[in-house]
């Protein structure tokens, strides 16, 4: 009797399968709508001043100063889409799409290094699942393509399976004898990621960990130079400016700096809250969604104490293996997030771990089953991963089929490609009248909003944030600062009504009304004119509310054209 040799399924081919896969599980997620956050819009401003040649600066800001905040790379893509002439919200999202796709497969080919190849697809298919990398893969946001930098680097730094054993990296076949044009590659991309999002220096720091453990001190001092030049730029050009992360890392709350600096006391409770958090909240979100089932947590929960035995026996050194750069680069992140402010953790921080997570989950499953004999281990090696993965798939299943449903709802609530319909009556609101400001206001209007780079997106106005304080006089001080002599009293959300109701209620004199925005009949957003002190309007308080009187002739351009409808296009970007 003849027996058929089996042969394994070709790598392309199942690299080819992990790229479809992923590829049809972002279309089908893939939403026509725009994000109501401004870090969307703000991306698409940074990438308008990079298109046009007037570097990396806030236009929505008066005065367009230097942006600090977030590293220019995707807002570099984004520029790249703009240059070639897109104008919509749906295209400028091809970048984070494609970076989500490139994820699930650079987490393959990561994983196929170190567990066997039919996990790692399985592995990059949960990935591809998360409900994290699904939900930012639908906006223009930049944290699916920091993780495929992320996930690329690890790979061309990671040794093979049969060379090194089960993670870290062996002193014969370790980062000192990486071809340099591989190496060039994975420390291109660790800068890119490190460029794509601030988090990204402890991949940096690993690729440095592993360099000086392997006295590769030729290529330390070269990555050295090549990580300087832009990170030299970038401090540089960022100093102490307020939009700088570096600014905002020791406050208490970013959010409200009247609370001041944190303390030595504070910082433990933030890391105690944030070790919580990410245990019981972000990492279970990450991978079934804000919400999931309490077993979607539970098996987090297991996949994370598993993955603390697979990363400690990767990362302690034994024989001729070293740790590698992904022992060292989990803890390196894991540390950044537990000392980061508490209102900036979320799921969104633990997308990067999740990959990593599983597949030391996985390493730790194998490496326990080698204590039994040949035929039950071979069979709890394989098992123990396949029921893992599988928990993990199943908590995929209604993350997908909730964001597509999602997509649809909102596909079907947009009227003539008005990509806001579907993101809030307020929301819907503030760019409609950021769309009519744009074509009615003086050339030097300046508007204080709730959402300035919105509504610098949907007007071409400059714009900043009214402060949110309880003063009246701020906003009036605010407004002189930025020379705005314009405010929104939107309906995004209740500061409108607390901080410049509050003004308004203080010194009606000094606001009049240009216009009123409305789609329900529970309100209005009203566009406001700011007059100088002595100028008095003639709106008045009274029992019934604020009644507004119109604003003066020159608030408004003397001649008007016709108003062009932009639909879903993105009126900055339009020629």
């Amino acid at each position: 009797m003849t027996t058929q040799r089996r042969h394994p399924v070709p790598s392309i081919i199942v690299l080819a399968a992990v790229l479809v896969a992923a590829s049809l599980l972002v279309a089908h997620v893939a939403t026509p709508g725009a994000h109501p956050g401004g870090d969307n819009a703000g991306y698409v401003a940074l990438a308008d001043a990079l298109a046009e040649g007037d570097g990396y600066v806030e236009r929505w800001e008066p005065g367009a100063p230097n942006h600090t905040k977030y590293p220019p790379v995707f807002a570099g893509l984004l520029a790249m889409l703009v240059m070639l002439g897109a104008e919509r919200w749906v295209e400028l999202k091809i970048v984070a799409a494609a970076g989500a796709v490139v994820a699930a497969a650079a987490t393959w080919l990561w994983a196929r290094k170190r567990i066997p190849e039919g996990l790692a697809a399985a592995v990059a298919i949960a990935t591809a699942l998360s409900y994290t990398l699904l939900y930012h893969s639908r906006y223009i946001l930049s944290d699916a393509p920091f993780l495929a930098f992320v996930m690329l680097a690890l790979w061309l730094l990671q040794p093979p399976r049969d060379e090194a054993g089960s993670g870290g990296s062996s002193l014969d076949h370790g980062p000192r004898y990486l071809p340099w044009p591989i190496f060039g590659a994975a420390l291109l991309f660790t800068v890119l990621a490190w460029f794509t999002r601030s988090a990204g220096l402890p991949l940096v720091l690993a690729v440095f960990a592993v360099l000086v453990m392997a006295k590769a001190w030729r290529r330390a001092i070269v990555s050295g130079v090549v990580v300087a030049i832009p990170a030299a730029w970038w401090f540089l050009r960022s100093g102490s400016e307020q939009g700088e992360y570096g600014s905002e890392f020791l406050l208490v709350n970013p959010y409200d700096p009247a609370l001041g600096r944190i303390d030595a006391g504070g910082m433990l409770a933030r890391i105690g809250a944030n070790a919580e958090g990410y245990l019981t909240q972000h990492i279970p979100a990450a991978i079934g969604g804000p919400g999931a089932a309490a077993w979607v947590g539970l098996l987090a929960l297991v996949i994370t104490l598993l993955a603390v035995v697979g990363w400690a026996r990767a990362a302690w050194p034994r024989g001729d293996v070293r740790p590698g750069a992904a022992e060292f680069f989990l803890p390196l992140y894991l540390g950044i997030v537990l000392v980061w402010p508490e209102v900036w953790s979320g799921d969104r921080f633990a997308l990067p771990v999740v990959p990593l997570l599983i597949v030391y989950a996985i390493e730790a499953i194998r490496w326990g089953t080698r204590s039994l004999d040949g035929v039950r281990a071979a069979q709890a090696a394989f098992v123990g991963p396949a029921l893992l993965l599988a928990g993990l798939l199943a908590a995929g299943a209604p993350v997908v089929n909730g964001l597509a449903a999602d997509s649809e709802m909102c596909a079907d609530l947009i009227i003539e490609d008005n990509a806001w319909t579907c993101a809030g009556a307020g929301t819907f609101e503030l760019v409609d009248a950021a769309r009519w400001v744009g074509d009615f206001l003086p050339d030097d209007a300046v508007v204080l909003s709730r959402k300035p780079r919105i509504f610098h997106a949907e007007s071409g106005v400059p714009s900043r944030t009214y402060p949110f304080l309880d003063d009246p006089a701020a906003l009036f001080a605010e407004a002189e600062e930025a020379g705005a002599a314009y405010v929104v009293l939107d309906r995004v959300s209740n500061q409108a009504v607390r901080f410049v109701g509050a003004a308004i209620v203080a010194r009606p004199e000094r606001f009049c009304s240009l216009r009123s925005f409305s789609v329900t009949e529970q309100g209005a957003t009203e566009l406001l004119g700011i007059l100088p002190e002595g100028r008095p309007s003639g709106t008045r308080v009274s029992g019934e509310g604020v009644v507004f009187a119109a604003c003066p002739a020159d608030y408004r351009r003397e001649s008007v054209g016709v108003v062009t409808d932009p639909g879903d296009r993105i009126p900055i970007l339009i020629d």
